[in-house]
């Protein structure tokens, strides 16, 4: 068995797949619960410390990137958040991470 590279992990940043569907805030709401599941935290597995821009799914695996730019689109056609996947390689010493992009929908309610 080969040793794993020396140094810093290196991230890995595969290209962002954006839903050809967009989806309504409550649906949004259930995916998050669904794609995270039991004891999700914002604390970073890499890192060990805070990500105020993300929730980490309790394995590490999978994480809800919804930061200053994403909630700035709140109110805009281009409302969105990010799925990310987290995989890591201990012979290459590193974390390859996908970015799936999901727009939202919002609809105003009528007074």
């Amino acid at each position: 068995m080969a040793a794993p590279c020396p140094g810093a992990t290196k991230v890995h940043r595969l290209p962002e797949v954006k839903s050809p569907n967009a989806i309504s805030l409550s649906e949004a709401a259930q995916r998050w619960d669904e794609f995270l599941g039991k004891g999700a935290t914002n604390i970073n597995p890499v890192t060990g410390e805070i990500e105020p821009n993300r929730i980490f799914s309790a394995d590490g695996t999978k994480s809800i990137r919804f930061g200053g730019h994403e909630m700035d689109s709140i109110g805009t056609r281009n409302a969105h958040y990010h799925e990310e996947k987290w995989s890591y390689d201990l012979l290459c010493n590193t974390m390859t991470v996908s970015n799936y992009l999901q727009r939202i929908i919002f609809t105003r309610t009528r007074r």
